[in-house]
């Protein structure tokens, strides 16, 4: 019962961009030496302090062993005729330096969290170059460089789509011209048009010396809650992210394929579960002993929903939007589907 009430209690340990597994694992078990109670989420999956371990993580997270990533690293570092150790001298020898040229092309106010993300990129040996390329796209954006030309030069860089969207993240998020940048470089959804107006608005206020946190917090139309829904002895059964206005009216999405919506009244709960094989009900009242509603479903079937707050900003509500729309459409084609397979 202790383990599974600091599972529901954790604190978040966020994941920087280029972090690897085996760091945010690393961490995790420090935590729990020291008897910290935290969780990470990488990969979409949530990882415990209490009981992660190497292996587990590995398969939950990337669906296969160590042993047969370490394979494909060694693969990979081999097909592009690199040697493992020639590339962390190298990158130790000029982190400080990229970091300190890095900060040049910045918004200030955003000093501090590039160069954790420089540290994360370094760390991890498939994207270790895009701290190099962003200060070389800089440097020509800087210079006056068409943006047509700048594209080129990024194409030239032979990037995993993986790395061209972190390089175009952070021209985005850390530098004034950003947006401007970000919106030529590419067709845009309606997500990443949302995305980048309010990073716009986000670059604009920072240029003014605000607070990074509480102008992201300023930003947010509605609060995130992680939402954990535990069996009667406190087992964690399945959890997520929801968003949650003003009026407790809330929606998010739960183990990646289930919708909840419902609404939270004074001290009082009522929710729905679905995708487009189950669905339950839930409501119930807030026991405030240990901070959780105690509900029922429709089968009678007891409950216990914890909602806590999270460490998250304006680009994690934007993101949630944007999961729970797609989730939502794909229920409605499975759906349609079905209803012609009927036919």
């Amino acid at each position: 019962m202790l383990k599974n009430l600091a599972k529901i209690n954790a604190q978040e340990m966020p994941v920087m961009v280029g972090e690897t597994l085996e760091s945010v694992v690393l961490k995790l078990e420090k935590f729990r030496k020291e008897g910290k109670s935290y969780f990470a989420v990488f990969n979409d999956q949530v990882l415990y302090s209490e009981d992660v371990t190497m292996d587990s993580a590995f398969q939950k997270c990337l669906h296969m062993s160590r042993q047969m990533y370490l394979y494909r690293y060694k693969q990979w570092l081999l097909s592009n005729n690199y040697s493992e150790d020639v590339i962390k001298t190298y990158v130790t020898s000029n982190l400080e330096e990229w970091i300190n040229e890095g900060k040049k092309y910045i918004i200030s106010t955003r000093s501090e969290d590039f160069e954790l993300v420089c540290k994360g990129l370094a760390n991890n040996v498939y994207s270790y170059m895009v701290i190099e390329q962003f200060i070389k796209v800089m440097e020509l954006i800087n210079k006056n460089f068409y943006f047509d030309d700048i594209l080129d030069i990024i194409d030239s860089f032979n990037n995993n789509e993986l790395n061209n969207n972190i390089l175009l993240d952070l021209i985005l998020n850390y530098t004034d011209i950003g947006p401007d940048f970000y919106t030529y470089s590419k067709s845009m959804n309606s997500f990443e048009y949302k995305y980048v107006g309010f990073c716009r608005k986000l670059n604009k206020r920072l240029k003014q010396d605000n607070d990074y946190n509480e102008t992201c917090k300023d930003l947010m139309r509605r609060k995130i809650n992680r939402i954990i829904i535990c069996d009667s002895n406190r087992n964690i059964v399945s959890e997520g992210l929801v968003l949650i206005n003003n009026s407790g009216k809330f929606e998010g999405i739960i183990n990646n394929e289930f919708i909840v919506d419902g609404t939270i009244i004074n001290s009082y709960i009522s929710m729905d579960y679905y995708n487009t094989v189950n669905s339950s009900i839930y409501y119930g009242a807030k026991v405030k002993e240990n901070d959780s509603f105690e509900c029922y479903d429709d089968l009678d079937n007891v409950w216990y929903i914890y909602l806590k707050d999270i460490n998250r900003d304006f680009k994690d509500e934007l993101i949630i939007e944007k999961s729970i729309k797609d989730l939502k459409e794909t229920f409605d084609s499975d759906i349609n589907k079905s209803k012609k397979l009927v036919k």
